[in-house]
């Protein structure tokens, strides 16, 4: 039987790190079947001749967590190779957030990452408080490119401390209500966690990310949720340290 769709003819980099070569690839439904030499009949041809094929990038660190929502195609990620994106890098997600925190959070995305507060404020459209309805907000979009997700710190910190989160350290009830934050993200399927603990990042008003108020206690007692679940991944961003607390970081990551 012919394959359903076959790529004749491109310089194949198949992933491997060898240099790329001529050849074809065959597609069977959603699956890569033959890759190389010259494949059999398809249902569909395709000349990539003076093309390039290769596996799709995988773009580890975006913050389109708010642009999934109206623009699913992720553009222009999808526009270069990308196959598959990360978003809540940076402390920095959309969950969890309860309604009256939601324009703080929108806020410090605005500061950070240099986006339009006024599209933020007219494009979001909430219907979510924790990271599994912020997913399923996503999921109903059909976003074309696959999405793996990290929950922030600083919207766990402000879900579970309000504006306190940018004042002081937490205590151990107020570390524990994040942790079962995150355990709960975690079993949504989120990916892991991110902090920030970058001195030149604050929110719109000012104020220091509250993630840069947490101790070491704090940031240990998140990481050993993902050590208790044995997965998951942790994505830091800190600008230049003490030799102390880069030995600190590195210790934790």
């Amino acid at each position: 039987m012919p394959f359903d769709i076959a790529i004749r003819g491109a310089t194949l980099y198949d992933g491997s790190g060898m240099p790329g070569y001529i050849g074809d690839l065959a597609i069977e439904g959603d699956r890569l079947v033959e890759v190389g030499g010259r494949v059999a009949a398809a249902r569909r041809e395709f000349s990539a001749e003076g093309l390039a094929v290769a596996p799709g990038f995988i773009d580890s660190h975006t913050h389109m967590d708010a642009q999934l929502l109206w623009d699913p195609l992720a553009t222009s990620s999808c526009y270069h190779g990308v196959t598959t994106i990360v978003t809540g890098n940076c402390g920095l997600s959309l969950a969890p957030c309860k309604p009256e925190d939601r324009d703080i959070l929108l806020q410090t995305f605005s500061r950070v990452e240099g986006m339009e507060i006024a599209l933020l404020r007219t494009a979001v459209e909430w219907s979510w408080t924790d990271m599994e309805g912020y997913l399923n907000a996503v999921e109903r979009g059909s976003p074309a490119l696959n999405v793996g997700m990290l929950v922030g710190h600083c919207p766990l910190r402000q879900f579970v401390m309000g504006e306190d989160s940018v004042k002081r350290a937490a205590t151990a009830d107020e570390i524990g209500s994040m942790q079962s934050l995150l355990r709960d993200a975690m079993s949504a399927g989120i990916l892991g966690f991110s902090t920030n603990q970058n001195s030149r990042h604050f929110r719109e008003d000012g104020e220091p990310l509250p993630s840069r108020l947490a101790e070491p206690e704090e940031l240990n007692a998140l990481g050993q949720v993902l050590s208790e679940l044995n997965r998951g991944v942790i994505q830091i961003s800190s600008a230049a340290q003490s030799p102390k607390r880069i030995a600190e970081l590195a210790d934790f990551s």
